[in-house]
């Protein structure tokens, strides 16, 4: 006997996959435009969706409601927040983004922690594993792992929102607000299509880096003071090469050195993200460490705000970039 899964159905004993009938959906494709609006909308998302993603606050459908809370901050970034300060000062944050600062070690530090001894060092994320039983402690608590390092894409969009109110606008790049636009939807991907297992390398590794870098940045905002403490802060880039030096491996090897048909294209995302922020570090590293000869231009510096929030000065007018990571 066959064990197949449907979505919303759970674990299902049957001869073949005929016996489910999500399945038999996959077979038909829609011939009319309300039934392609359907599919879009509601089908696709049941079809190839995981079950354990129902348990998960806003995946357990259509990506939309991401969207539409993706959408109200877009909306702030572009037209309220600038509209709102046009005519205020800047708000003084200190405070607030200290605090900030310090829960995204927490949150992060926490999370990575747990996740790290649920898959037993990170080896449960090198073979094939995407899913597993609700009713399985080790499974849930990786599910929840996973969930709490989604509901953090949203609260990194507060960068963003904090920018705006301190009108540091010039750091509001259009790369930044991408990068920060498209996580949530990265994030939810992962977890509604393979939310155990493989996909969990990427949160770990990543949740560890930030709990290090907002580490350094929370010290950093009790002024000067602390500045002899926080001579590594170079390190932390080469922390952060590492980081993506590893994903684009993970995703090679879950290409095309595991025996399973993991889903090809969450590999291809995560190769291609690995990639470019590896590049794009490269450079923001090259530009940082080493003499610069000449002053960086206007594009230079929105493709480096992207990979880090501006943290005193601007890069065009003192020569050198001093950036806070996003």
């Amino acid at each position: 006997m066959m064990t197949t899964t449907c979505a919303g159905d759970g674990n299902l004993s049957a001869s073949t996959a005929d016996f489910c009938p999500v399945n038999n959906m996959a077979a038909k494709f829609p011939h009319t435009w309300s039934g392609l609006y359907q599919y879009i909308v509601v089908d696709f998302w049941e079809i190839y969706g995981d079950p354990l993603a129902k348990n998960v606050p806003l995946c357990g459908d259509g990506p939309w409601k991401i969207a539409g809370l993706v959408s109200i901050y877009l909306s702030f970034v572009f037209y309220f927040g600038p509209k709102m300060m046009k005519n205020r000062p800047a708000y003084k944050l200190e405070k607030t983004i200290r605090y900030y600062d310090w829960l995204h070690v927490v949150a992060n530090g926490v999370c990575s922690i747990f996740a790290i001894y649920m898959t037993r060092g990170t080896l449960d994320c090198w073979g094939c594993k995407q899913t597993g039983s609700i009713d399985n402690f080790w499974d849930a608590t990786n599910l929840y792992l996973g969930g709490a390092y989604f509901a953090c894409k949203f609260f990194d969009l507060m960068d963003t929102v904090f920018f705006i109110l301190r009108k540091k606008d010039r750091q509001v790049s259009t790369l930044h607000v991408c990068h920060h636009a498209v996580m949530p939807f990265a994030a939810y991907s992962a977890i509604k299509f393979a939310p155990l297992g493989r996909t969990a390398f990427v949160g770990i590794i990543n949740s560890l880096i930030h709990t290090v870098m907002y580490f350094y940045y929370a010290l950093a905002s009790y002024g000067p003071s602390m500045a002899k403490y926080l001579w590594w802060k170079k390190y932390i880039t080469t922390l952060q090469m590492i980081q993506f030096i590893a994903i684009i491996l993970h995703s090679i090897q879950g290409a095309f050195f595991i025996p399973c048909n993991f889903p090809i294209g969450i590999s291809i995302l995560e190769f291609l993200h690995g990639f470019f922020f590896l590049r794009s570090f490269w450079a923001f590293f090259k530009n940082e460490y080493t003499p610069i000869k000449t002053k960086p231009n206007l594009a230079q510096c929105n493709q480096l705000n992207v990979i880090r929030k501006l943290n005193g000065g601007d890069c065009l007018t003192n020569g050198k970039q001093h950036f806070k990571g996003a």
